[in-house]
């Protein structure tokens, strides 16, 4: 008997093809505002960020501190490199190695994202279903998981007992005009508990073409 809530998806769906249309509105090359929101306490700042060559490097400006910039840089089997002053920034805002290493988790993991939008041929999902309205992947080192309804986005990475939540919504033209990207942590005994731990809000107001640098109307 075959259950209706998980299925194994059909060879005539393509799960990569999916994901990159569901993520194609998720814009990084871009100009906005945002906020950050960890440890108790919350940042405004606007920014500019760029893809340049195997990096993604960010600019940010903070009416408290001035600019800062963070780099993330690909390396090999899909692994991130941080640098930067943001990243001093937020690491010395928080005292316990825990945390720190919590941060670093969360940029990391965000940079896979965002390569993701920007080189799409490498999903290279595995193992796909179909649970209600949510499909789910074997992808990298975890498992990714995604929905889109009623102009919504919404996307999942898990490895471990940490998810990666990513949201676009408010699309207009080439780009969703707010993107949540937030770490939670599982709960062991209860996997349908979720606690926050660091959240990104991006408002990006250009998405600019990748190549060229051009805005795209």
């Amino acid at each position: 008997m075959i259950s209706c809530d998980s299925l194994k998806l059909k060879n005539s769906v393509d799960p990569s093809q999916n994901l990159s249309e569901n993520i194609a509105l998720f814009c990084f090359n871009s100009d906005g505002k945002g906020r950050i929101e960890y440890s108790n306490q919350n940042y405004l700042f606007s920014y500019e960020a760029r893809f340049q060559n195997k990096s993604w490097v960010g600019g940010f400006f903070f009416s408290l501190y001035g600019d800062e910039y963070l780099e993330l840089e690909k390396k090999e089997n899909n692994q991130m490199k941080l640098s930067g002053t943001f990243v001093k920034r937020l690491f010395s805002s928080v005292r316990e190695e825990s945390e720190k290493e919590m941060l670093r988790m969360f940029l990391k993991q965000i940079g896979k994202f965002i390569f993701l939008t920007k080189d799409k041929s490498e999903l290279n999902l595995k193992n796909c279903t179909l649970n209600e309205k949510w499909h789910e992947c074997s992808w990298d080192n975890g498992k990714i998981s995604w929905k889109n309804e009623q102009e919504i986005s919404q996307i999942k990475y898990l490895v471990d007992q940490h998810e990666l939540f990513i949201e676009g919504r408010a699309a207009e033209g080439q780009m969703y005009k707010k993107v949540i990207m937030a770490l939670n942590m599982i709960d062991a005994k209860n996997k349908n508990e979720r606690k926050e731990q660091v959240k990104f809000n991006f408002f990006p107001q250009a998405c600019l073409n990748i190549t060229t640098n051009a805005k795209l109307e």
